[in-house]
């Protein structure tokens, strides 16, 4: 039987292919584009698409035939996964199609193994576990042990930072820092294999090629030895002591007295901030502080704490919304040792991680009612002994930061009855002098916020505990009558200064948040909020100032008693605390018209206003009785030395932009 022509067999193959190209196709999950080594660009796998190589028309478990449509011939590639981010493989020479049907059946063992990164790769958890390290480090010209180089972990379990330092008897050694990502690790056979992506800081990387390394790691009881390869692949590396770089590290020990928190804060599991930008999770020995936002200008509030080991608080940056946010800005804390401690505060050292930056800090936490808890934070120093010495740590200028638990309960509102509201300080936000047309914080003078105290056309009167002991409520004399209802969540003095922690329940239209306008304005012209977790809404710290006045005093302490008789004193200024996210009480004694007003410049020692920046008002309250009472007949009796400052920007973000409308009564 005489064998058939070439032409025939192509004709064949050609038919036989083109049946199975349609059936031929990559994994979805290496779907994208890769990094390799050696190619100008980066390569694309799509379908059934293999940038640089050709279209895939058969295919038998990890062998591919791809066809070269542009050089009219055929190649058998070996692909591996070795992780999501990393593709490994081996292929032949192109042939022709005569020699395609073959050419899967035998890839030579000994071809160059191709190594393919993912160019987008979510960087993962570094296997290199429990740092810090000691380590020494060689480059082919003899080991570089003194002085001593360090492996630092970040508050990002995907990054590592490393510190060399240069041997002066070690030729080819310099002091540098490098910033290791990981992006994938791997076990083959009893090799442990890890891909990273490496930054200078004395430069800037240019190219993939100068980022990617290719590691092989090896445990030991007290550390790990590491070899790194020389280029961005992996081709060549098969031992951890044989690399370009090698590297032997041993992990520096840190044993510390355990923290043991507080029964009052552990009672609650989570802890929220009142503008809700942080959360506060707690565990037996440590606390976990979750940032909500990408920015705030306090150091503290700019990262979300995630739990990691048993002694850990972990940041990680969250949006706005309470969804995680890439990026940014991370801190971790890591219990050092408690330093004072009573029924209801205590101060710590912490270790502070952030970024991959280290020291230390105190931190104290202070129980103000069953609900409510404050913290303050020192500046970092490079040793505990240092963080909470008085130098560095003082709780009488620290800014504070108050939580309250994550499902507030109901508590009572001190200072039961009802009082007229005057001497209004701020901008037209309880009633709009043109009810025809919105009133916004943006689109008013804020500059000239804090310059005059004038009687204003708003709340005119205020009952607190009438309806319920756990409520208050604005009662505004406009055109038509409005009610700002609030529910109170705990209370406690301090110092002299009284302060109660409230969640909006009725707000007036104008003060309804953009994005959920549609929803929160009620039939009659008014914000209903049935829950914190409406948009936008924050909870408010309201701060009261008794004055020091023997003609008034204990007045607000037994509002239901007939007021006493009217003084003979003029009215005391009413005193301004600047309040943002927390009951700040650090102005409490500066006059407000003197306090700075909010600043727009970026210019150094400036601050730029953020989303959190507070506009205040200020009122002073005087006692028009009782609860059981509309009015105290009889004249009327002397100022009250309250302060009540109200924090707007953590409850609005953005001040609604609808026009007022029908009231609520």
């Amino acid at each position: 039987m005489n064998p058939l022509p070439v032409w025939m067999l192509t004709l064949l193959l050609a038919w036989r292919l083109a049946r199975v190209r349609a059936e031929c196709s990559f994994p979805p999950q290496w779907h994208g584009r890769w990094f390799q080594s050696g190619v100008p660009k980066l390569i694309s796998i799509s379908g059934s698409d293999f940038e640089t190589k050709g279209g895939c028309v058969q295919n038998e478990k990890d062998k591919y035939l791809i066809e070269d449509r542009k050089e009219k011939c055929f190649r058998c590639v070996s692909i591996h996964e070795m992780h999501p981010n990393v593709l490994q493989y081996k292929e032949t020479y192109c042939e022709t199609a005569e020699m395609a049907q073959d050419l899967c059946k035998s890839v030579p063992i000994d071809t160059t193994l191709f190594s393919m990164f993912r160019a987008d790769a979510e960087p993962q958890r570094c296997p290199l576990l429990d740092p810090p390290f000691n380590f020494t480090y060689s480059r082919n010209s003899g080991e570089c042990a003194w002085p001593v180089s360090r492996l630092d972990g970040c508050t990002n379990p995907a990054r590592l930072r490393l510190h060399y330092q240069a041997c002066p008897d070690v030729p080819s050694t310099e002091s540098t820092v490098e910033e290791l990502e990981c992006v994938a690790d791997w076990k083959e056979g009893s090799t442990r294999y890890m891909v990273g992506r490496l930054q200078y800081h004395h430069k800037t990387l240019a190219s993939d090629e100068e980022r990617y390394r290719c590691f092989v790691y090896e445990p030991s009881p007290d550390g790990y030895s590491v070899a790194q390869s020389g280029d961005a692949t992996c081709t060549g590396l098969t031992s951890s002591t044989v690399g370009s770089r090698n590297m032997r590290l041993t992990r520096v020990r840190q044993r510390w007295p355990p923290c043991r928190l507080p029964e009052w804060l552990r009672a609650h599991d989570t802890w929220t901030s009142l503008s809700k930008h942080l959360q506060l999770s707690v565990g037996l020995h440590n606390v976990t502080l979750h940032h909500l936002r990408a920015h705030h200008r306090h150091q503290l509030h700019r990262h979300q704490l995630h739990q990691d080991e048993d002694n850990d608080l972990r940041v990680r940056p969250r949006a706005s919304g309470g969804r995680p946010q890439r990026g940014g800005h991370q801190e971790t804390m890591t219990c050092h040792s408690v330093t004072e401690r009573s029924d209801r505060e205590v101060q710590m050292v912490v270790h502070v991680t952030q970024e991959c930056e280290s020291g230390y800090s105190c931190l104290r936490l202070y129980q103000r009612d069953q609900h409510v808890m404050e913290l303050q934070r020192s500046a970092q120093t490079s040793s505990p002994e240092e963080a909470c010495r008085s130098d560095n740590f003082d709780p009488l200028s620290e800014r504070y930061t108050t939580f309250i638990t994550a499902e507030p309960q109901h508590r009572q509102c001190p200072y039961s009855g009802r009082y007229a509201v005057t001497n209004y300080l701020g901008s037209d936000i309880v009633c709009s002098t043109h009810p025809n047309r919105p009133t916004h914080i943006e689109d008013n003078a804020i500059d000239g916020l804090l310059q005059h105290r004038v009687p204003r056309p708003g709340a005119q009167s205020f009952a607190v505990g009438c309806g319920a002991e756990h409520t208050m409520e604005f009662h505004s004399h406009c055109e038509a009558d409005r009610v700002t209802a609030y529910t109170c969540h705990g209370s406690w003095s301090d110092n002299g200064t009284r302060f109660a922690i409230a969640l909006p329940v009725a707000l007036p239209v104008s003060w309804a948040v953009d994005s959920a306008a549609s929803s929160l304005h009620g039939p009659a012209g008014a914000a209903a909020l049935h829950g914190d977790d409406d948009v936008g809404v924050r909870r408010l710290c309201f701060v009261y100032r008794e004055l020091a006045s023997d003609d008034i005093s204990g007045v607000l302490e037994t509002p239901s008693a007939p007021p006493g008789a009217p003084s003979s004193r003029q009215p005391a200024v009413v005193i301004q605390s600047r309040v943002g996210e927390e009951c700040h009480r650090h102005h409490l004694h500066a006059d407000p018209r003197d306090l700075p007003r909010q600043q727009s410049s970026t210019q150094e020692g400036v601050a730029e206003p953020g989303p959190a920046e507070t506009v205040f008002l200020a009122f002073d309250l005087t006692p028009k009785g009782h609860c059981a009472s509309s009015a105290v007949r009889g004249p009327s009796p002397a100022p009250l030395a309250a302060l009540l400052v109200l924090c707007l920007v953590p409850l609005l973000p953005r001040l609604s932009r609808v026009t007022q409308s029908n009231a609520v009564r």
